[in-house]
């Protein structure tokens, strides 16, 4: 009885892959595909000459059959476009279906562009919430961002360029002192980080281009939050630190709103006051 393994591929730069997960591709009887074409331009790249089997959100129900009788006897990759199976792309169907036929499953971790985003936004992300895609419907797409931002953690969702300017005005019309970071085409050559206002971010993003995640900062907790004892210790702390080492303004506001969890606006009118 073979293996079923779920195997992580690079975002972008075609050499963030792990040792082990080529060496799997190659001695595999089987990879299944979401889309054989781009998976065919990664196997090239490694001279890997295992056959290829598309399975996607829209055929894997047909193809259960050939890869449970394929796993009868011999091991079968699976493998997304990019990134890691099931996060937003398909995987879980499979995963799910082959575990309740009784084959056994292992999952060779790759890279991720929601842990990529985040490690690059300067945020605190031990705990975070993934929306994948937004809804396309604007009441849905706000209903989702508000129940989620009340809860005061970093949001990542994935955004397509043709969207990502409907979207920007969604926010701002809902959360007009939102502070967020835009990444776009992640470890490829034409690599951007955008960190700024929701207003900034209007401004700047006129024609995007590429693959795109989202971080929505942490929402303002508050001047009752700012105000309590240990808080407002903190924070002065950190004001007077930034200031004698002679930050300019502008950056130690943003470092110490991330850093407290504290909105802009509090910062600056302390620091202003200090």
């Amino acid at each position: 009885m073979g293996i079923l393994y779920m195997i992580g591929t690079p975002i972008g730069n075609l050499n963030d892959i792990t040792m082990r997960a080529l060496d799997i591709l190659k001695s595999v009887n089987l990879i299944a595909c979401e889309d054989t074409r781009v998976t065919r331009k990664l196997l090239n790249h490694y001279n890997i000459q295992t056959r290829t089997i598309s399975c996607n959100s829209h055929n894997w129900a047909t193809r259960i059959n050939r890869l449970s009788n394929e796993l009868n006897d011999s091991d079968v990759a699976y493998v997304t476009d990019a990134g890691m199976p099931s996060i937003s792309d398909p995987g879980w169907e499979i995963t799910g279906a082959l575990r309740e036929l009784g084959h056994s499953i292992e999952v060779i971790p790759g890279v991720s562009a929601v842990t990529t985003a985040l490690t690059i936004s300067g945020i605190d992300a031990s705990t975070f919430t993934f929306l994948g895609f937004l809804p396309r419907k604007e009441n849905d797409a706000i209903d989702v961002l508000s129940a989620y931002y009340k809860m005061g953690l970093p949001i990542v969702f994935f955004e397509s360029p043709h969207r990502l300017i409907k979207t920007l005005a969604r926010i701002r019309s809902r959360f007009e002192d939102s502070y967020l970071t835009v990444c776009r085409e992640l470890t490829k050559y034409y690599e951007e980080i955008f960190t700024g206002t929701i207003q900034e971010a209007v401004e700047y993003f006129s024609q995007p281009k590429g693959e795109l995640v989202v971080i929505i900062h942490p929402g303002e907790k508050g001047l009752d939050f700012a105000s309590h004892e240990e808080t407002q210790k903190m924070l002065l702390n950190e004001i007077t630190r930034m200031k004698t080492e002679g930050v300019q303004s502008k950056i130690a506001i943003r470092q110490i709103s991330l850093k407290l969890g504290i909105s802009r606006n509090i910062v600056y009118k302390q620091w202003i006051n200090s």
